[in-house]
């Protein structure tokens, strides 16, 4: 696999801050990583490899060795949610866990899939900056279980 572009690897750090962050944290203690699109199938050839490489949506692996160690470390950089995302994942999960008594027909994994499909659709609303918290502002409507909290795409 070939390595990356500067214009590639620019994007990437900009679109994902976590992996900012984590070059940052690392650049303390060794070289900045190369990046590659996919895994290069000449690694296992490599004594002190030292490379990122981004799996499926803002997940990275980052492989490396440095002197004195032993072994290859295969370090997932992954996002972590704010507070304030957790408070609305928890909500979330609360309101799943409640109505999830009402759907007694799911027979098979699809089934599964789309019926958690459709209770995070009733549940949610998609918006670009998560939104205000709605917390303390409920309306007339969300008494009878119309309430949904606002989540980023």
């Amino acid at each position: 696999m070939t390595e990356m572009s500067r214009d590639e690897v620019e994007k990437l750090i900009n679109e994902n801050p976590h992996l900012k962050k984590y070059l940052e944290e690392i650049s303390k203690k060794m070289d900045l990583p190369k990046f590659y699109s996919k895994v290069p199938r000449d690694l296992k050839e490599e004594p002190y490899p030292n490379i990122i490489y981004p799996t499926k949506g803002e997940v990275f692996i980052h492989i490396y060795r440095l002197k004195g160690m032993d072994e290859k470390i295969y370090h997932a950089v992954e996002p972590t949610l704010t507070e304030e995302e957790k408070k609305k994942r928890d909500k979330i999960l609360e309101m799943m866990y409640e109505r999830a008594c009402f759907k007694t027909d799911i027979k098979t994994q699809d089934e599964l899939r789309e019926a958690i499909k459709e209770l995070m659709d009733k549940l949610t609303v998609v918006d670009k900056t998560g939104g205000v918290s709605d917390e303390g502002k409920k309306g007339f409507f969300s008494r009878f279980g119309g309430e949904k909290v606002r989540v980023t795409p």
